[in-house]
């Protein structure tokens, strides 16, 4: 894995949880000029969100033919089974570099919005600022219900990746025009998939999750809950279990 790897994944998470968690704020936040605005407004800030990553990492990657844009370890994983990134230790290598890129993206993405948020988190509710960093599910004790859900939202993710960017398709092929459409065509799929799917918060991103959760954890803020690290596992096994299955599955292709 070279740096320009390192760089692509980490600057286009960086923009992902910038923009994502940026407009999920901006929504739950009462003192905020987007207050109120609702899922349609999260789901489309969440699309708007991977377009930008993607594109940022995808550029980034194409002028120094380094890699994909993937932006998420389920995707990620996906590449790797489906042998993207070659085989035996140069996959191992390619898969703990770009995830270990995708968490300093999200803590650098995650940063910047938890200051420019600062002073609107400091009258909040404790569980309106939790959910400014993290997904939940509004059926409780539901485990079941809710990987599933996750699996779901994941897998179509995974899915329309893999066809846009590997399945009958070289990735070198996929810059200019045609990885902008590519990159549009992957945040149109994610706000379907805020639109469609509303028992959980559709995390379909590990470190999207994980990484913000982590950062309210250590965060100060003057009103704080519980991390609900009961509920953390299922936004981080349920994606991963969709990517190594359908990643399998493009072989096949």
């Amino acid at each position: 894995m070279n740096e320009w790897v390192f760089l692509s994944e980490m600057l286009g998470t960086a923009t992902l949880i910038l923009v994502g968690n940026g407009t999920v704020s901006n929504v739950l936040y009462k003192k905020t000029v987007g207050s109120k605005g609702g899922l349609i407004a999260i789901a489309l800030g969440w699309g708007l969100a991977v377009m930008l990553g993607v594109i940022i990492a995808q550029q980034i990657g194409n002028i120094h033919n380094s890699g994909f844009a993937e932006l998420n370890p389920a995707v990620t994983i996906a590449m790797v089974i489906a042998g993207k990134h070659g085989s035996g230790i140069t996959a191992f290598v390619y898969f703990f570099g770009a995830i270990g890129s995708q968490i300093i993206g999200a803590i650098i993405g995650q940063s910047f919005v938890t200051i420019i948020y600062w002073n609107a988190s400091k009258d909040e509710e404790a569980k309106i600022i939790r959910s400014a960093h993290t997904t939940t599910s509004i059926v409780p004790n539901k485990p079941l219900n809710n990987i599933f859900t996750e699996f779901i939202g994941t897998s179509l993710l995974v899915i329309v990746v893999l066809t846009v960017f590997v399945v009958g398709s070289d990735h070198t092929h996929m810059n200019g025009l045609n990885g902008y459409i590519g990159a549009a065509i992957v945040g149109l799929t994610v706000t379907t998939i805020g639109l469609s799917f509303g028992v959980t918060s559709w995390a379909i991103n590990p470190v999207r999750d994980l990484v913000p959760r982590i950062m309210y954890y250590f965060t100060p803020f003057k009103n704080k809950t519980t991390a609900e690290w009961k509920y953390a596992a299922i936004p981080v096994f349920a994606p991963l279990a969709a990517g190594v299955i359908f990643g399998g599955l493009s072989n096949l292709f």
